[in-house]
């Protein structure tokens, strides 16, 4: 499973934004992803770049390191590029491009399917979930290749790919605590809405996108540990693994949230 990081994001005017980023993708996928290895040509950072990364001062350049000249949280892949001669355009570009990011995942694409870009939000496909890659030189047919901006688009990846691990052991006699399930890997994704729920006083959030609510449900843990899901009349609408998978299957009908 690989993740091409979009080298030509490293000429944006907000290289520190786009580096934070990045730093922030790299660590959460060490740790809750680490079968989802990132890859950035390390030809990127090779000439004019080095200048510029050498005048953001010497903690900002430690930081950023690991993520930009090969570490065990980004390899590079100019090594073993499969594409040196190959022409590809994104759907979402005019301009066609040569030996970069785009048509590596293009080729990478072929013969591995858990393999997409990830780019800045400045970037083309910036809140695209998919986007087609066309190979022009030699022509062949287009291909969809995942792709993101966000560290929420790298755990939507993730989760599709079956590769996000949420750290808590199935194990336990204790239900999780909210750092345990998604609700506390994913800010972007949940907002805690500073109220709980009335049986197991547990936090609940609101998902920004559907404006349910979730919460952990404080009666069962280890391998039955779970979410409660509602949806944003508070009705019950099934129930959610950790990952915040939901199964509208297990829902009670007439079930409320209890504030």
């Amino acid at each position: 499973m690989k993740l091409f990081l979009d080298e030509r994001c490293l000429v944006a005017s907000d290289l520190l934004a786009l580096l934070s980023a990045w730093r922030e993708i790299a660590d959460f996928a060490k740790t809750h992803a680490p079968g989802l290895s990132l890859h950035l040509d390390r030809r990127a950072v090779e000439g004019r770049f080095l200048s510029r990364f050498n005048a953001i001062g010497p903690s900002l350049r430690q930081l950023f390191r690991p993520i930009l000249f090969g570490s065990e949280l980004v390899s590079n892949w100019r090594d073993e590029t499969l594409c040196a001669d190959v022409d590809c355009r994104l759907e979402t570009e005019e301009e066609p491009v040569r030996d970069c990011a785009v048509c590596m995942v293009y080729e990478s694409r072929k013969y591995l399917e858990e393999s997409g870009i990830l780019g800045h939000r400045a970037s083309s496909y910036s809140g695209r979930e998919m986007v087609a890659v066309h190979k022009l030189s030699p022509p062949e047919s287009p291909l969809n290749v995942v792709c993101g901006t966000t560290i929420t688009d790298f755990t939507r990846i993730a989760r599709g790919w079956e590769c996000l691990r949420v750290a808590y052991d199935r194990q336990s006699t204790r239900p999780p605590r909210d750092h345990e399930t998604v609700l506390g890997h994913e800010p972007e994704r949940f907002m805690y809405v500073r109220r709980f729920e009335r049986n197991g006083r547990r936090k609940v959030y609101r998902e920004l996108a559907t404006n349910r609510f979730f919460y952990v449900d404080n009666l069962h843990f280890g391998a039955a540990a779970h979410l409660e899901v509602f949806d944003s009349n508070e009705l019950h609408l099934g129930t959610a693994d950790l990952a915040g998978v939901v199964d509208l299957s297990t829902l009670v009908p007439g079930r409320r949230i209890l504030w």
